[in-house]
């Protein structure tokens, strides 16, 4: 085994582009990932954002899921990530009118002016 391991070690000294490839290029390649992501917890940092949980039956329900809610929405949670807003029932936001954006026979109308004749 002894005489494998040496007789590999001088096989890789002797030939230096398998040198570079086994020690040079592994070692480069760590360095430049490090250097790329060294800073990330400082760049990227998660903002909570607005979060409404409706608590009915359903919510109750579901089990583990108000535990789940109550973790990620603490105060002292780490990434904090939303902010919890409480409804005690769902209800369907306002529609804007059918034809809102949308010309009407009152409506005045474009002309349209040929390009080419």
């Amino acid at each position: 085994m002894l005489t494998v391991f040496s007789y590999q070690v001088l096989r890789l000294l002797r030939d230096r582009v398998l040198l570079v490839w086994t020690l040079g290029f592994p070692i480069v390649m760590s360095l430049m990932f490090m250097a790329m992501f060294s800073n990330l917890d400082k760049d990227f940092e998660a903002t909570p954002i607005s979060f409404g949980v409706v608590q009915d039956e359903a919510y109750r329900a579901a089990p583990g899921l108000d535990a789940v809610v109550e973790r990620i929405s603490a105060d002292d949670a780490d990434p904090r990530l939303i902010t919890k807003v409480t409804h005690s029932t769902a209800s369907p936001r306002p529609r804007p009118p059918r034809n809102a954006g949308r010309r009407t026979a009152t409506s005045p109308s474009r002309t349209a002016i040929p390009c080419c004749t």
